[in-house]
């Protein structure tokens, strides 16, 4: 549970509530957030943040299991998958 309410965490809220009060639409999300890690670790690919296997939160897309962290994280990354995944093709091919 400590896991969701890391600083870097945090400071990603509150930049998105702030473009929100704003009438802005944040900006799609970090390459290095989703990317952070090693390769055999799966992450939430909307915060980054590690998942296990067993994580309640997952939706599949294009023939792959996404897990999140949170329903919020599910939700988003539902709304536009592509979104999150062209920030995760970047990390991946160190972009």
């Amino acid at each position: 549970m400590l896991r969701r309410f890391l600083l870097p965490r945090l400071i990603g809220d509150e930049l998105r509530l702030i473009a929100s009060l704003l009438g802005q639409q944040p900006a799609a999300p970090s390459a290095l957030t989703a990317a952070a890690g090693t390769a055999a670790e799966d992450r939430d690919p909307v915060c980054g943040m590690h998942v296990d296997a067993t994580a309640e939160h997952h939706r599949e897309y294009d023939g792959r299991r996404f897990r999140f962290c949170s329903a919020s994280c599910a939700r988003q990354f539902a709304a536009d998958p592509a979104l999150f995944l062209r920030a995760l093709t970047r990390a991946q091919a160190g972009g």
